[in-house]
């Protein structure tokens, strides 16, 4: 099936990127589904982008081909006990961070599913404007076809990377999942600058942002350099890049953004735990 029907178990802001990034792809509103506890969220999504909602988690997995689970670790046992009986022998999709393909599948709880196909995905926000990076990790019992599947899904938006193991989705997690809230710390941090040093407001913003994707765009356009070598171009001796180079250098910060990864990451394997 070139566009199989799709439930949303959840329709936070992953959900919601990911639904948008199908929608702006082209891909039909009348086979996405999300669930939600909460009839007000479900109504805008209904309103703004003309997809089928629902509360109850069960018929939506009943009605689907896909399911994508999209909510918050520690609740994802409860929803998979709910969706057991309608999982079947459809392909599933987690989002949520942290949790294991082994877990999932005994959060199922039948014997029919302990073969289970699934999935883990980390996309991260700018999946939202088709600019996102999907980590991937498929079990053994994933079809050659769902794999074409959703890689060709995810692929719609952003750029995608399968992995062999699956304790790697954890790094994603670290990296890209929670990256874009490091580029906009940044980015926040240059801005508060500028205006403290007298610069205006609102011109402190858009040089920051056009920067940043100016920055973004090199780092893509001359992939054969690493971002150290683009670096380096940028600071010439004893010049005012390297000026500020020498406080970030002072200050550790290579060490500081290691540590906040590895916290990202061991975070990722503690939310397993249901927390």
């Amino acid at each position: 099936m070139e566009h199989p029907k799709i439930a949303f178990i959840g329709a936070g802001n992953m959900a919601k990127a990911i639904i948008v990034g199908l929608i702006e792809s082209g891909y039909p509103r009348e086979n996405i589904t999300a669930t939600a506890t909460g009839i007000d969220k479900l109504n805008l999504l209904h309103n703004e982008y003309e997809i089928a909602v629902t509360t109850d988690n069960s018929i939506a997995a009943m009605n689907s081909d896909i399911i994508v689970l999209a909510v918050k670790p520690p609740i994802i046992e409860r929803v998979c006990n709910e969706i057991a009986s309608s999982v079947g022998d459809k392909l599933i999709i987690s989002v949520a961070a942290g949790q294991t393909c082994s877990s999932i599948r005994s959060y199922l709880s039948t014997e029919k599913l302990s073969n289970a196909s699934i999935i883990r995905a980390m996309p991260n926000t700018p999946c939202l404007l088709s600019k996102g990076a999907v980590g991937l990790f498929a079990t053994d019992s994933v079809s050659d076809s769902e794999h074409e599947f959703v890689t060709k899904l995810f692929s719609n938006i952003g750029k995608i990377f399968w992995l062999e193991i699956e304790n790697h989705i954890d790094i994603v997690t670290a990296v890209s999942g929670s990256g874009p809230a490091f580029y906009f710390y940044m980015a926040e941090a240059m801005t508060n600058a500028a205006i403290q040093m007298g610069l205006d407001a609102s011109i402190s913003r858009e040089l920051v942002n056009q920067t940043a994707f100016g920055a973004a765009a090199m780092l893509n356009e001359f992939d054969m350099e690493t971002a150290a070598q683009l670096r380096k171009k940028v600071t010439s001796p004893k010049g005012t890049t390297e000026a500020a180079m020498n406080v970030f250098d002072d200050a550790g910060l290579m060490n500081i953004i290691n540590d906040a990864v590895s916290a990202g990451a061991t975070r990722a394997v503690e939310l397993s735990k249901n927390d």
